[in-house]
């Protein structure tokens, strides 16, 4: 019988972690609370890597690159509206 996997403690934060992102960046997409669009897509960028790293940690390797890349990019952009405005 394969055994099955369990989360360990890092898992469980990144997992905990994502969710709260997602609450918020939903939360400020309908207008409940007030976060800055360059900030909103800084979240997303986290949130896409640590997706990326969860991929990682279970063998979807080319995936989690992509994600990676992604996430690395929507980071990169949020932070250049910032510094720019």
């Amino acid at each position: 019988m394969k055994q099955q996997k369990i989360f360990t403690p890092i898992e469980w934060i990144m997992i905990i972690l994502l969710v709260l992102l997602l609450i918020v960046n939903i939360l400020s997409i309908f207008g409940l609370i007030g976060i800055n669009q360059d900030i909103q897509t800084l979240i997303w960028g986290g949130y896409l890597i640590i997706i990326g790293i969860l991929l990682h940690r279970f063998n979807k390797k080319k995936i989690a690159v992509i994600f990676y890349i992604i996430g690395a990019l929507d980071m990169i952009i949020g932070l250049m509206h910032i510094l720019s405005s």
